[in-house]
């Protein structure tokens, strides 16, 4: 069955770029189904023609397109102006029929292609008047299909490209995209997107008109242009390759490591932070017997890309299933993790063994200031809406138009801020306090009283633990989220101290972790100069763990329980989500995916094989 797709842009206003921006839509189709004779440009009303001609210059950025201009007046002027100084009427209903016959000619050429792409080009903002002095947001009303609207990126372009995507809802046109040129002075964008309930994207300006250039040399200008918008979503193949210099240099900096004595001569324990004898002896292995080009190796087995999204720069794992019915699904790694944990069970998620277990596309995104994803320094608040926004963006780009801790909350942000494109959301690590509505007081008094007259003994020893790693364990987040800098400017100098400021994190719980896992994922922060960055996060969402749990996620959601720095009871969490499933894990921790990945994978398929959804997920 062929899905021909099709779509109708509006502006807010005039000169917004719209053209432009339909170019770049033309484009991206063509990239994304393979062929440019699978997409097809319609323009119903050109005036100002031949001298003004949108079509020709669509045509000319996206050689092989069907593009066609169905009515034309030579007098550069609204439609309905031109219609009276050239003495010619054109009914609405002329128009509708010639646009529904270029259609179905575009659709019938089309036929071949499974999966096609149908572009109307309107002309002025949303309200200019036709030819017969309609509005044209009542004219292209009845042809019922998705609108683009092209946005205002200058001073008071708020007001008018929200008046203009309310006057299209009004009138019931389905707007899920808004797209602005990108303005560093005013970003309009922000205040746009807080107040629709449509994806908004920001893209780059096209080049300034320069004085004296020829017209090739004009076209040239924009054919970059397009090329590097075109390379915005491109998924680049990426492998690691530590220049071997810098490998010399870690061993080097190891071998001349200043160590600290252990404080007290009979309390070398963990209640000081790392220990000084696991120290050492973690020091030395990573000095002498640590292979990191073994570790590369395996590293460079994952399908690793990098693509460029609004504009940043993105590494991400992208394993593509072999499986007919296979659903996209974005893992997301937290802190001081990184894409590393999910080496285990990105090839079972994406190909399992037995055929009845559900497949996936898997996903896996460094987020931006973590390992090969470099750190936006361009952004000045790194909010977890905004790497969400990032990573539906990403999902959106690769053609997935559905799709612990800071992946937690990212996850979470995702589940609220885009919920058509994250259906479903999987977490190991949930927040959810004791609720403080009213309708819950009868339960709270009787925990203050009592926890076990609410709780399981089970239960009772998670909030335990809970309560003691928020009382007694996060001196890291106190100083991560206000003073990143200040103890990032050392551990980025040290390897030592690195050592010692990650491997303590992966031993709270008092399991003790691979150590050629811990080095390996060590490795890269010490590699990639992102331990600084990575903490990012804690500064610019310092009160995030507060503040997210008060909204309900309404998206099924799944949630396993390991022994983690969270361990709510079922009944809190159905409090604060769509609780779908719930599992408390026998064993396995924060990094579930590396210590305990059969008992995730089993959950993760057990839950998503009931929801006949596309899903996102945070493990």
């Amino acid at each position: 069955m062929n899905r021909h797709r099709s779509v109708v842009t509006f502006a807010a206003n005039t000169d917004l770029g719209k053209t432009i921006l339909s170019t770049a839509l033309c484009r991206g189709a063509s990239s994304l189904l393979k062929t440019p004779s699978a997409v097809a440009y319609i323009k119903p009303i050109q005036t100002g023609f031949p001298t003004d001609s949108d079509s020709r210059f669509v045509s000319s950025f996206c050689p092989g397109i069907r593009s066609n201009t169905l009515f034309t007046f030579t007098d550069p002027v609204s439609p309905h102006l031109a219609a009276v100084t050239e003495r010619r009427q054109l009914a609405d209903a002329t128009v509708l029929q010639a646009i529904h016959a270029e259609m179905k000619a575009s659709s019938d050429a089309m036929r071949s292609h499974r999966d096609a792409f149908i572009l109307i080009e309107t002309a002025g903002g949303v309200h200019s008047p036709t030819a017969s002095r309609s509005l044209q947001s009542n004219l292209y009303k009845a042809l019922g299909l998705a609108s683009v609207l092209v946005g205002d990126s200058k001073l008071g372009g708020i007001s008018t490209t929200l008046t203009a995507y309310e006057s299209l809802r009004a009138r019931d046109f389905n707007v899920p995209l808004i797209l602005l040129f990108k303005n560093a002075r005013y970003m309009n964008e922000d205040v746009i997107a807080e107040n629709v309930d449509a994806e908004v994207v920001v893209v780059p300006e096209p080049p300034k008109r320069v004085d004296g250039l020829t017209a090739q040399q004009d076209r040239e200008q924009l054919l970059e242009y397009f090329r590097e918008l075109d390379d915005q979503m491109r998924e680049v193949p990426f492998k690691v390759d530590i220049p071997q210099e810098k490998v010399d240099d870690l061993k080097r900096r190891l071998a001349n490591a200043r160590m600290p004595d252990p404080l007290t001569q009979d309390r070398d324990t963990r209640e000081f932070g790392v220990s000084h004898a696991e120290l050492t002896k973690l020091a030395k292995y990573w000095a002498t017997d640590f292979d990191w080009r073994k570790q590369e190796q395996l590293l460079n087995r994952l399908p690793m890309f990098t693509a460029t999204v609004q504009g940043h720069s993105m590494h991400f794992i992208h394993a593509v299933s072999p499986h007919a019915r296979a659903r996209p699904l974005i893992l997301t790694h937290g802190w001081p993790g990184s894409f590393f944990e999910f080496q285990k069970i990105v090839e079972p998620l994406r190909n399992p063994e037995d055929s009845s277990m559900p497949a996936f596309h898997v996903i896996a995104p460094s987020i931006p200031g973590f390992g090969f994803s470099p750190n936006p320094t361009s952004v000045k608040l790194l909010t977890v809406q905004f790497v969400a926004k990032l990573f539906v963006e990403l999902m959106a780009g690769l053609g997935y138009d559905k799709g612990g801790d800071w992946g937690s909350m990212i996850t979470r942000a995702m589940a609220i801020n885009h919920p058509k494109h994250c259906i479903a959301i999987h977490l190991n690590l949930a927040m959810a306090p004791l609720p403080d509505a009213w309708s819950y007081f009868p339960q709270r008094m009787l925990y203050k009283l009592n926890p076990l007259w609410i709780l399981t003994p089970q239960e009772l020893e998670g909030e335990r633990f809970s309560n003691y790693f928020w009382t007694y364990e996060t001196g890291y987040y106190k100083i991560q989220g206000t003073k990143p800098y200040t103890i990032g400017v050392g551990l980025n100098d040290s390897p030592i101290g690195l050592l010692a400021w990650i491997a303590e994190k992966f031993r709270f719980d008092g399991r003790e972790p691979d150590p050629e896992e811990l080095l390996t994922n060590i490795s890269i922060y010490w590699f990639t100069q992102s331990i600084t960055s990575s903490f990012r996060l804690y500064k610019d969402n310092y009160n995030e763990f507060k503040y997210s749990k008060k909204q309900f996620i309404s998206v099924p959601t799944g949630v396993a329980v390991f022994k983690d720095i969270s361990q709510p009871p079922e009944a809190w969490l159905k409090y604060y989500y769509n609780l779908q499933q719930f599992t408390r894990m026998p064993s396995g921790g924060h990094f579930a995916a590396l210590d305990a990945p059969n008992l995730l994978l089993a959950d993760i398929r057990k839950f998503f094989s009931r929801q006949n959804i596309r899903v996102a997920a945070k493990l």
